[in-house]
């Protein structure tokens, strides 16, 4: 019988059916020593009401305490809905720096925990290893609790959407560490909010809506189904009211209203519409048009203002004050443009592929995407100042300017990297398991 169950459980795992949820584990370090200190986990199972194993594929087995911010992802996968009462680990090896514990292998770990799945829920589960409780008297006893995730806390908060996962993460920015998930609708992409508002708008691209989560409550209270488009992919908050969308596929930008998706204006302009960010300063609007290799400016009724001739590929938009900062990704360059007279000042080389520009009063930072750098530029210098290798295929920005940390989407090492804003050096990564897409902060 116990067989069976467990064949029942597999095939709804490997299927996802109707009756899935999606559960992502971490393993957080309570951890004072200077040492390194290790364990590697062969399998993962949920133990069911009845003490039946679900297994889990384990994606990163090994656990240690040699990791940025204190957090190892251990496994995401689709699990079936239900309650649980625990998690079993079987464990096949550990040690402490260069020495490995005779006893560690073939270790299995019982670690009670009571928690419901419920269908279409991503949700985390989060293990707290005790290092030193587990060290004592020479040998590996490994003390692990287990705590299903908890509403997160208002604050500083960075969120990010994984769009093959259909999920959205969130970090706390003063320990870097993932604290919740939240599942949404299909291919989430990028995100937006305003200062001090409760609300976080998500575009999901593959269902053409927009979600409207109330971050006080972590919940979807909206899921607009947006008028006009294909595929939308970009957004930006205008005033706290409004929204500006591009659907590349359908050459069309419109606004809607955030507390509605209504829509108030629309227009057909260039060609392949990509990033589009919005001018506080000028109340402007503008949009980078890859397959017209230019830049549009944009009032707020969607009128050309004026149209730069930028370069290969025109991505990433910065407005600020009377300049005008564009990444080419298919030159290497960033072209700056002044506002006031339209001209072209000149072009700074920043690196392979840039994709990506996020501003600040005091630097610009910009994603190379093909070579695995962020690349500072002082406002008004015609040269990069610094690059900073971050290492993957750094894409989307966020600044969270009290813990001075800059934050860069790195799909190819699946998570976030993690950029000291004072020392201009890589922190460490987050490791989400799952490929990131769009990123921001509320505050």
């Amino acid at each position: 019988m116990k067989k069976l169950i467990f064949v029942c459980a597999i095939f709804f795992l490997l299927c996802g059916g109707a009756s899935a949820a999606r559960l992502h584990v971490f393993v957080n370090i309570d951890y004072r020593g200077t040492s390194p200190v290790y364990f590697k986990v062969k399998s993962l199972n949920l133990l069911d009401e009845g003490g039946n194993p679900v297994s889990v594929p384990v994606s990163k087995p090994l656990i240690t305490t040699k990791v940025p911010f204190g957090q190892n992802f251990l496994a995401s996968a689709e699990v079936p809905e239900g309650a649980y009462k625990g998690v079993s680990l079987e464990i096949e090896g550990a040690g402490r720096g260069a020495a490995k514990f005779d006893n560690a292998t073939g270790l299995d770990v019982k670690i009670p925990a009571n928690w419901e799945l419920k269908e279409g829920e991503s949700r985390c589960l989060f293990l707290t290893w005790d290092v030193q409780a587990s060290l004592r008297e020479g040998a590996f006893r490994p003390v692990l609790y287990a705590m299903p995730q908890e509403r997160p806390l208002r604050g500083e908060t960075l969120y990010v959407t994984c769009d093959e996962i259909n999920t959205l993460f969130v970090i706390r920015t003063d320990t870097n560490r993932v604290v919740a998930s939240l599942a949404t609708k299909e291919s989430p992409k990028e995100m937006a909010t305003f200062p001090r508002s409760d609300r976080l708008y998500v575009l999901c691209e593959g269902s053409r809506s927009l979600l409207s989560i109330e971050l006080s409550t972590f919940r979807v209270i909206d899921s607009l189904v947006l008028p006009m488009v294909l595929r939308p992919r970009f957004l930006t908050m205008i005033d706290g009211r409004t929204l500006a969308i591009t659907d590349p596929p359908n050459d069309q930008i419109i606004l809607v209203a955030a507390a509605s998706g209504s829509l108030l204006k629309s227009r057909r302009l260039g060609h392949r519409l990509m990033n589009v960010v919005y001018w506080k300063e000028g109340e402007q609007l503008f949009v980078s048009s890859t397959g017209e290799q230019k830049v549009y400016q944009l009032d707020r009724a969607l009128r050309t203002v004026r149209a730069y001739d930028t370069g290969l590929r025109p991505r990433g938009i910065w407005a600020y004050k009377s300049w005008l900062y564009v990444a080419d990704s298919g030159s290497g360059t960033v072209s700056l443009f002044n506002l006031r007279t339209g001209r072209l000042v000149g072009r700074v080389r920043s690196g392979r592929e840039p994709i990506y520009i996020l501003g600040t009063q005091r630097r610009l930072y910009i994603s190379n995407q093909g070579e695995g750098t962020l690349g500072i530029l002082w406002p008004g210098q015609m040269a990069i100042s610094k690059r900073i290798r971050v290492g993957g295929t750094p894409s989307m920005l966020a600044v969270c300017k009290v813990r001075r940390w800059v934050y860069a989407v790195d799909r190819a090492g699946k998570g976030i990297v993690v950029v000291n804003a004072t020392s201009l050096k890589k922190a460490g990564s987050i490791v989400l398991g799952n490929l990131p897409y769009g990123i921001a902060i509320a505050r």
